[in-house]
């Protein structure tokens, strides 16, 4: 067996969350799960850095899942709602229960 990357990770990842899988013929892909949820500058540590501030974190809103889009047009609802001196959606939720 050829050992093709030996070397240490920039930061730490879940082994029990982290795998990986092989398409013969064509590549492996592996999935690393991190510790801590923050931009790598580089996966090896010998590898080249690069700046982290540079890299566009924004993407379209319908390339997020569903519970990600529901979650951003609440806080969107809620900072409209402050806005406007109007109750924000968890506000609603208690008067609700106590109605």
């Amino acid at each position: 067996m050829e050992v093709i990357v030996d070397e240490d990770l920039t930061w730490e990842v879940n082994r029990e969350d982290s795998m990986w899988s092989l398409v013969p013929g064509e590549h492996i892909h592996v999935n690393l799960e991190k510790v801590q949820e923050r931009w790598w500058e580089a996966v090896l540590i010998s590898e080249e850095h690069i700046s982290v501030r540079k890299i566009d974190p924004s993407r379209p809103i319908t390339d997020l899942d569903d519970q990600a889009q529901a979650k951003i047009e609440e806080m969107m609802f809620n900072e409209e709602q402050k806005r406007l001196g109007l109750p924000q959606s968890h506000e609603k939720k208690v008067h609700d229960m106590l109605k």
